[in-house]
């Protein structure tokens, strides 16, 4: 069930994302463009690695704090698709020391201070305005194009990289008949300012576009070099409204919680406004303006298609009405339960939340206010959708006699182990760069399994195993670190961390099981067969992610922790056979504590 969610969350559809990004991948190499995806939109580095891993090597940002946060998940080639604001000029030369930056200059002053101020090569990409009416320069003010140029030509370390536009205005678009109107429009524009820039005697002016309704609709990209599209990767209702998605395609919704109802309405209100939606709206042929649609799901098709007679209609800041015209759907709805809503334009709504949850309640960072920290942790989520829209039932009218756990205790333990990890200095300081986002993500995702495991325990009793459990992972974390860059040297374990985590697990099998950590000798391997078969870091680095991506094994044993001050420990022989059946990790513990004795 939805059961543990409190109040709106975003949800995140990996499988169809990596169906979209599929998708714009084979189109981009079939129409042999570069595919620079812009970023923005989901500003995850967890994401991001789905792209990186169908070849993707250049992304779009739009901001330098955006550019930072992939530049440390490992992103080497990187522009930033906004005008360059010369009051960050610290923050360039900073970004350009370490990547291939790209910049936008529209304007001769911008290009004047740019010449001045930069300290390192970036690339210079001339935006022209072919009608959206943004920013860029007017494709026909050839004036103060030649003054651009000029500026270009006297600064060694602005590297002239072409000719870019985002046609904005393809939004308005109905039909593939007018996408490819506008884009007709756009790539003739693009090349005559393309002819006159080389007529200025530059080798070379290769053409950047960027929208996702042309990327999505047309096949035919003649002429482009590149292609910066970003919402695809997750699309919403304005993508469907124009055609190029249907909305079972839609990657993200938010649940949100009912918290009351007005049948004589056909109403129903929802935790969730404007501060979880943000306040884009479509508007429909009969004039209505909505805000976002009820999700018809069932468990093959998480989201489903949208439910046009069940729309939000009005937002205000915490505040949603979801308008139900169905009268056996909103009989179905209770106080309570927990909908899901498609959002009207994905890239906003997802700006406005720290993490998203998965389906398999995985959750994934996104970039934070304070430059890339991963900021929040939410719970895991198991999603058993009981009915074909995606309503989840509440549990208030079960007795608390026969509640098995605190949710506000469940809360504050996902918290602690987030912090342990997140507020760690010295283990997000010992992380490569290129590593720490994935890593941290499977900390963090590891952790909040095992404290779902913990819910029928006293925060006496978990509080002391959540510790051992953050030790246990932090050093797995540390130890995958060292191996990508000196897979031969030998690790040694922490013989204190090991006699903690056999404590726990003579009194706690089920739950120490759920944590299922590999041990040195079985990283080590890996790191020392990938050293033998000559593999990149990055590839060592992937080998071992498999290995920790392994799911915990699954328990029916329910969690309990033994009184030890009552009873005494278990048989040297029942915990025996127990860690036997266990993976081979809980093998070495035993025979650790049997050479002690």
């Amino acid at each position: 069930m939805l059961s543990a969610i409190t109040r709106p969350t975003l949800l995140v559809n990996i499988a169809q994302v990596e169906r979209n990004i599929q998708r714009m991948v084979a189109k981009t190499a079939a129409a042999r463009v570069v595919l620079r995806p812009h970023f923005k939109t989901h500003q995850s580095a967890a994401i991001g690695q789905l792209f990186h891993a169908h070849g993707v090597r250049h992304i779009t940002v739009s901001s330098l704090d955006m550019a930072l946060y992939f530049a440390e998940a490992g992103w080497q080639d990187i522009t930033v698709a906004i005008p360059a604001n010369v009051r960050e000029i610290d923050k360039i030369n900073a970004l350009a020391q370490r990547l291939k930056l790209g910049l936008l200059v529209e304007n001769p002053t911008t290009a004047a201070i740019l010449a001045q101020q930069v300290a390192h090569p970036v690339q210079i990409w001339l935006e022209v305005d072919t009608g959206y009416g943004r920013t860029g320069v007017w494709h026909e003010d050839t004036a103060a194009i030649s003054a651009i140029l000029d500026h270009l030509r006297s600064a060694p370390d602005l590297q002239w990289a072409g000719v870019l536009t985002h046609a904005g205005h393809s939004y308005r678009a109905r039909s593939k008949a007018e996408l490819t109107a506008v884009h007709e429009e756009t790539l003739g524009r693009m090349q005559a300012v393309q002819q006159f820039v080389l007529g200025q005697g530059w080798p070379t002016c290769p053409i950047s576009i960027g929208d996702t309704p042309t990327a999505t609709a047309l096949d035919d990209w003649a002429g482009v070099a590149e292609l910066r599209p970003g919402n695809f990767v997750f699309y919403d209702l304005m993508q469907a409204q124009i055609g190029v998605c249907a909305s079972e395609e839609i990657a993200v919704a938010v649940a949100c919680p009912v918290i009351a109802l007005y049948p004589q309405r056909q109403q129903v209100m929802l935790y969730g406004g404007a501060v979880h939606f943000g306040k884009e709206q479509l508007v429909e042929a009969n004039g209505r303006v909505v805000y976002g649609y009820l999700a018809d799901s069932t468990l093959q098709s998480p989201f489903g298609a949208a439910v046009p007679t069940a729309a939000l209609t009005a937002l205000s800041q915490e505040h949603g009405t979801l308008t139900v015209a169905d009268p056996a759907l909103l009989g179905h709805i209770r106080v309570g339960d927990v909908l899901t809503i498609l959002p009207v334009h994905s890239c906003l709504t997802a700006d406005l939340y720290d993490n998203y949850v998965g389906l398999d309640g995985q959750r994934y960072g996104r970039r934070g206010a304070n430059k890339g920290r991963i900021k929040g942790a939410k719970p895991n989520f198991n999603f058993v959708l009981r009915h074909s829209y995606c309503i989840c039932h509440s549990a208030l009218s079960t007795p608390m006699s026969e509640q098995k756990a605190d949710p506000a205790a469940l809360r504050r333990r996902n918290r602690y182990v987030a912090e342990a990890i997140l507020d760690n200095s010295a283990l997000r300081n010992a992380l490569d760069d290129t590593q720490a986002q994935q890593l941290i993500d499977w900390g963090l995702a590891r952790l909040s399994a095992f404290v779902a495991r913990t819910e029928t325990l006293p925060d006496e009793e978990a509080t002391p195993l959540m510790e051992e459990a953050v030790t246990a992972v932090s050093r797995v974390m540390r130890q995958v670190n060292e191996l990508v860059e000196h897979p031969t040297t030998p690790l040694e374990p922490s013989e204190a961390q090991t006699r903690n985590a056999l404590g726990a697990l003579s009194k706690q099998l089920a739950l120490w099981q759920s944590l299922a950590l590999p041990t040195a000798d079985e990283l080590q391997t890996i790191a020392q067969r990938e050293a033998a078969d000559q593999h990149t870091p990055a590839e060592t680095f992937d080998s071992l992610m498999a290995v920790l991506d392994t799911a915990p094994t699954e328990t029916t044993a329910e969690p309990k922790v033994e009184d030890t001050a009552e009873a005494p420990p278990a048989p040297e022989a029942e915990v025996a056979e127990a860690t036997e059946a266990n993976e081979p990790a809980w093998q070495n513990l035993w025979d650790w504590l049997r050479g002690r004795s």
